[in-house]
């Protein structure tokens, strides 16, 4: 298992780490703190559309350098995980 050119690892790759030039498209643009507020509340948006659960949820975003990734958390277990690339949620299967 893994998520894809970044590796599996869990943990943001650091600048000029994991994933290389190959295959990600050279998206490396650094996100500010707003930025990854406006994707956190965008990704709880579509699960809240996807699943109808508006209960308590928590997202973690994590940027990963060729992807952002979201993941929601519900009772401390990780429940969905989503990719954010170019203002587009997708689900992480």
């Amino acid at each position: 298992g893994g998520g894809g050119c970044c590796g599996g690892s869990g943990s943001a790759v650091v600048s000029g780490g994991g994933c290389g030039s190959g295959g990600c498209g050279g998206g490396g643009a650094q996100l500010g703190a707003a930025d990854l507020e406006k994707i956190k509340q965008q990704a709880l948006s579509f699960y809240r559309q996807q699943t109808g659960d508006n209960s308590q949820v928590d997202a973690r975003v994590q940027d990963f350098g060729c992807h952002i990734q979201v993941d929601i958390f519900k009772n401390g277990a990780k429940i969905k995980s989503y990719a954010w690339r170019g203002g587009q949620v997708s689900e992480i299967q």
